[in-house]
């Protein structure tokens, strides 16, 4: 385990939000204060799963405080919902283009895997969102944004869709203040939700010793039968049901993330 790995588990292990962190290395290598960027594609995969591991566990167990109700709420979309704004979801597709693009040339496997989450559909859906509300909900919405949500549409690379998305990003953040209580896009929260209980479940098996429900074959095999459903989940458009699949294996392995951590 390296110490950068060692130092973020005992941080969360201790209830530390380190979601706020920018972590710079010896290198120069930095890892966004969200943990979805990280420069150096070797700690891409491992370090990633147990920052999304982290933020997911306290996402579905922390409480959070909703101001408009004043009261104190639990679960996975209310802490989504209190702590994150609707512009938050441009925030971690730039990041997830900004690595895809690197790992479509760096690392095919991992790139493959990867795409299955935050797709051009969903890309294209968020957007689509985003216009819609500005249209319906503010009465404004610019000519630009049109005009670059069709580009992305058109787009064939992820090289071009990053290059219009940050565009759109940039302009659709000049009304930030029209956005205030938005609900976030349904299919952007279908990924979101999936992306993090996949790379949970793959953290929680291959370094806490979970086995998926049902299953008692070794670690390994559970590595490969996650990775097949995923790609089942996905061929339907279902990615979310990951989510599912994270709680039930929780509950089978009956499994607390910060005394595992402990132990290992």
């Amino acid at each position: 385990m390296s110490k950068l790995t060692k130092m973020i588990e005992t941080l969360e292990a201790a209830g530390i939000d380190t979601s706020q962190f920018t972590v710079v290395l010896g290198d120069g290598t930095k890892i966004a204060p969200n943990g979805n960027y990280v420069e150096d594609v070797q700690l891409n995969n491992k370090t990633f799963r147990r920052w999304i591991t982290a933020q997911t566990f306290r996402m579905l167990y922390e409480p959070s405080y909703n101001t408009k109700k004043h009261r104190t709420e639990y679960g996975w979309y209310n802490y989504l919902k209190n702590n994150y704004d609707y512009l938050y979801q441009f925030k971690v597709i730039s990041d997830e283009l900004r690595i895809l693009e690197k790992l479509e040339r760096r690392d095919e496997a991992a790139f493959e895997e990867r795409k299955l989450f935050f797709t051009k559909e969903v890309i294209v859906a968020t957007c689509y969102d985003c216009c819609y509300k500005l249209d319906q909900k503010a009465h404004r919405l610019p000519d630009e944004l049109r005009m670059i949500l069709n580009s992305i549409q058109l787009s064939t690379s992820y090289k071009e869709i990053r290059k219009y998305f940050m565009a759109f990003y940039e302009i659709a953040s000049r009304d930030k203040y029209y956005m205030k209580g938005w609900t976030k896009c349904s299919a952007w929260l279908d990924a979101y939700k999936g992306s993090g209980a996949y790379y949970s479940l793959q953290n929680m098996i291959l370094y806490h010793e979970c086995r998926l429900p049902g299953f008692s074959v070794g670690k390994e095999k559970n590595y490969k039968i996650l990775q097949g459903m995923l790609q089942q989940y996905a061929s339907k458009g279902e990615v979310w049901r990951m989510h599912n699949l994270l709680k039930r294996t929780i509950s089978f392995n009956r499994f607390n993330l910060a005394e595992s951590i402990q132990k290992h």
